[in-house]
């Protein structure tokens, strides 16, 4: 019998010292990192002095009510208006047709003495 031949590039042994270079590389990266970053300072900031304001504050005063509620009226009607002209054009370039017939009124009699007044024949039929 053959035995099947295996492609190896590397050996285990290639393989662990491959593995400790590169544990012993990144230790000392990291310790050298620690080392040099307890050195590092940053710089000190500049102590800004506060500037006072020279307006004067004024006390807040609440709006009367006939201004708020003018604000209101005029602000729905506003509203209302942008709503229905933007649903003119959206109706208007969608090409729905809304003026179809519909029927208003519903029948004031059942049309059979089984069946209800939204009731089909076809189905009082098979009864």
């Amino acid at each position: 019998m053959k035995s099947k031949q295996h492609i190896f590039i590397y050996n285990r042994k290639e393989i662990l010292y491959f593995f400790f270079i590169f544990s012993l590389t990144f230790m000392f990266a990291f310790t050298l990192g620690i080392h040099f970053g307890k050195t590092i300072t940053a710089p000190p900031r500049p102590i800004l002095e506060r500037s006072h304001s020279t307006v004067e504050d004024i006390p807040d005063e609440a709006p009367n009510s006939h201004e708020v509620s003018g604000v209101e009226k005029n602000t729905q009607q506003k509203l209302e208006g942008d709503l229905k002209g933007q649903l003119k054009e959206e109706v208007h370039e969608s090409g729905l047709k809304t003026e179809q017939p519909k029927q208003l009124e519903l029948p004031n009699q059942a049309k059979t003495r089984n069946a209800g007044a939204t009731t089909l024949k076809s189905h009082t039929a098979h009864h």
